[in-house]
């Protein structure tokens, strides 16, 4: 399930049904549309979320999902692959924001940092 996209459903009782249904955890993965240009506070309340849900630790276990890639207007693979490594450091910012936010403290959302530039660059 996706914080924002069931009406009736509150991040909170979201985060309530998955901790209910799992024990423990690999990875996270968090979908956002790659069409996006820019962030919103529901993209920054969702990455809180599960910061806050599952620890400092649940950022640098996160795969970042690009969704509708074949609608970004771009006039070239090269454009893309630029449009979708800005994407995907936007979202590693998020999550290294949410980090310091919630407590992870400055090393911890500095090493973030540096994960989320070699994401980027992983998708360039």
């Amino acid at each position: 399930p996706g914080f924002f996209d069931v009406e009736g459903r509150t991040p909170a009782g979201v985060l309530r049904e998955l901790s209910a249904n799992v024990d423990s955890y690999h990875a996270v993965i968090y979908a956002h549309s790659s069409t996006d240009r820019r962030l919103r506070l529901e993209d920054e309340q969702s990455v809180t979320f599960v910061v806050q849900a599952l620890g400092a630790a649940a950022a640098s276990r996160t795969v970042v999902a690009l969704t509708y890639a074949n609608e970004l207007r771009a006039s070239g693979d090269t454009e893309r692959r630029d449009m979708l490594g800005v994407r995907a450091a936007q979202v590693g910012e998020l999550f290294t924001a949410a980090v310091a936010r919630v407590g992870g403290g400055a090393a911890a959302a500095a090493d973030l940092r540096g994960e989320a530039g070699a994401v980027a660059a992983l998708a360039a």
